[in-house]
């Protein structure tokens, strides 16, 4: 509870710095309006990406590793971001996105007479997040930035872990397939990175964050918990609108 009241006390005060009105600011404004004509205020950022690179950590329990930190294809998202121009360098803002992560590789042990796996559940996510944004002067028409963000991961699981034993035997095989009540915990969610923009287009890499806590439970008995966070690096791309 104390992270999500650090980021939204962070999201809160972006929040305010977007709205609260500066009359000097607003004269400012005025006065190079009518000089040099309309100078946008506000950004509005559409924008979607690919995990190009992505690991999880991995999920230990009794001195067990149930997943590689590998992980199986790409995960995407999309989202937006709503920010306003501080300066001609700066700016800040809020954002919210949705993030299809994707799965771990299991881990394979051996046993005396046979083999088991464990299926860690993956999960997705929602950060809501505050983003600052700086952009470099240049005379080109490709301008280059940076930009950090930090926020909180609302985290949903996809399903229960599994285990899954083969045992062999002289006689005969037999196998075992064991679900386990799993619970995802919400955390932070941070990113930093750097991009360009072309008139309204923009690409960017970011390294990413988003933080979480899983729970194994077998019918009600406590199996495990350890952190599962899911990083990555992420191509991403997009259309700014400014007015």
């Amino acid at each position: 509870m104390r992270k999500l009241r650090v980021a939204l006390g962070v999201l809160s005060l972006v929040s305010s710095s977007l709205t609260y009105p500066k009359e000097i600011e607003l004269k400012t404004e005025i006065i190079e309006e009518n000089l040099i004509g309309h100078i946008p205020k506000y950004n509005i950022y559409t924008k979607a990406g690919l995990d190009v690179k992505s690991e999880y950590e991995e999920w230990v329990s009794n001195e067990i590793k149930t997943n590689k930190k590998d992980t199986h294809r790409l995960g995407f998202e999309a989202g937006f971001e709503a920010t306003r121009n501080i300066d001609e360098n700066f700016e800040l803002g809020i954002g919210a996105a949705y993030q299809n992560h994707t799965k771990a590789k299991s881990k394979i042990h051996k046993i005396s007479n046979g083999y088991e796996k464990y299926d860690i559940s993956k999960f997705d996510s929602i950060p809501l997040y505050a983003v600052l944004k700086y952009k470099f002067e240049t005379s080109a028409i490709w301008k280059p930035y940076l930009k950090a963000t930090l926020g909180y991961s609302f985290n949903f699981k996809d399903k229960d872990a599994e285990n899954d034993s083969s045992y062999f035997a002289i006689e005969e095989a037999s196998r075992e397939l064991i679900k386990f009540d799993t619970k995802i915990k919400d955390d932070l969610y941070y990113g930093i990175g750097a991009g360009v923009e072309y008139n309204s287009f923009f690409a960017d890499l970011m390294y990413k964050v988003n933080e979480a806590n899983t729970t194994l439970e077998d019918e009600g008995q406590f199996i495990g918990r350890d952190s599962f966070d899911y990083s990555r690096v992420t191509l991403g791309f997009g259309y700014k609108f400014s007015f």
